[in-house]
Order: structure tokens, then sequence, then C-alpha cells
């Protein structure tokens, strides 16, 4: 079984007022595309991961963070079909994005530049960070293959005062589960009011479960506590402009 849906935080409208003085304009903020691999992917994936040493070496340390992360051959025989249904995914997402945001004339080239997987234990996080990517515009994924027991069916926590799918569990019952958090707007505390957007969407990891997003979009991972592994694979992805691929040396 295989779906996808894309988050899109507002889609571009605008408002006229009654005595046509004006517009009001809402711009769009983010577009995060989450879907779900198929059973076989999520064992394939998983068998592959297991037999990787994840040793730390001290160029591929990402700074402020708690775990252990190894480099992945995207060739090997467990990997070919996760990598040819992500690649899909990366194609549909820039697509979309490309169409909201009025960009749908130039074509792009996309290729993978680099791939690893994150092994955590109890007590490790991710600082706030970003990825880069050798493209000036890339977008980067991250798919679970482990998790801790989190409690809820939802997969998501829109802030205080928005639209939120967690039901009856609050956030401070998961809180300690190594949640995902995405974040496009202030990093200052901000008082919720119905005059903002939303700038921040907490993601539950869930196994089988996987995000696609801006390279450049801050991110972070939140400690958890609950004696379970936490296991992600990431991928960044170079979207090559027209521009920029007529300048690669081949």
């Amino acid at each position: 079984m295989f779906h996808s849906k894309c988050y899109i935080t507002k889609e571009v409208t605008k408002w006229k007022t009654e005595d046509n003085c004006g517009q009001i304009w809402t711009y769009p903020a983010v577009h995060i595309f989450h879907g779900t691999m198929p059973e076989n992917i999520i064992k394939d994936v998983t068998e592959y991961c297991s037999k990787t040493n994840n040793d730390l070496a001290a160029e591929a340390v990402v700074a402020n963070m708690r775990g252990k992360q190894s480099t992945l051959d995207m060739h090997d025989p467990l990997m070919e079909e996760f990598i040819t249904k992500m690649l899909q995914n990366v194609c549909t997402y820039i697509n979309k994005c490309e169409q909201n945001y009025g960009k749908g004339s130039e074509s792009r080239s996309v290729d993978i530049d680099n791939i690893w997987d994150v092994k955590m234990v109890p007590g490790d996080y991710n600082s706030l960070h970003f990825h880069e990517t050798e493209s000036k515009e890339g977008v980067s994924s991250i798919f679970y293959l482990k998790v801790p027991d989190n409690g809820t069916d939802s997969d998501h926590l829109w802030p205080n005062g928005s639209d939120n799918e967690v039901g009856s569990v609050q956030k401070d019952e998961i809180i300690g589960h190594g949640l995902l958090k995405f974040r496009w707007g202030l990093l200052s505390p901000q008082n919720s009011d119905s005059f903002s957007c939303p700038d921040h969407v907490t993601i539950i990891p869930k196994i089988g479960h996987f995000y696609i997003f801006p390279s450049s979009l801050h991110h972070e991972i939140m400690p958890f506590y609950e004696n379970k592994d936490r296991w992600s694979v990431q991928i960044n992805f170079n979207c090559w402009s027209e521009s920029e691929s007529s300048t690669q040396i081949l």
C-alpha cells in the first residue's frame, strides 16, 4: 500500500473588500510532502541498514547531534526500489511546488547529493539545522524505519491556535518521543493569535512514513527517553535548473 499527500500551510488567496478599496493577500509559507512506503520497502531498507556499522567519521558529524550515522550505498539491491520511489516522489513534489509558485515553465534535473542513515538511542537528539546541496536549490527527505511508541495514530501537530489532528492526545503527553519539528517562521517565541499563520509544525514519527521538504527548511529532532531505537534514512537531492545544468562538467 502506498499513499502520499502534500501539506500546504496556506494557499495563495485574494479577498476583495466589499467597497473594492483593496485586497487582502494570503501567501503560502511552506510545502511538506508526506507519504508512506509499502511494507516490502520498509523491510528491505531496514535489513540493509541493520548491516551498516554507523562509524562516526569526523566529517560526517552534524553539529550538536547525538546519534550515529553512516553513508549508505544507494545501488545496493535492497535499496533500489526505495530510491526509485523517492526520486518519483521528489519530482512530484517539485512540480507541485513550482505550479503553486508560478515557476512551472523551467525544466529541472534531479539527482542524489548524498544519502545516510541515523541511528539514535534514548537521550539522543539533533538541534536546529538545515541541509545544503551541491545545486543552488535542493530538497531533502527523511524516512522512518524504527521509532519509539508515541501512543497516537496522528502524524503531526500544528501549533496552538491552528488545526490540530491529535484529538484527545495532548502535546505534553508525547513529548520525549523523538518528535521532528519543522520551523519556517521566526525562531523567537511568538504569541499565538488569529492574525498569524502557523510558523512551525511538529511531526510525530511513524514507521514507514517519509517526508520531503526544502533543504533550506530548518528542523530539529527532539530528545526521546523510551527504551527503543529511532532509525531513519535521510537523502539530499540536487535540483538542477537549466542554467545550472548547462554549466555542469559531465
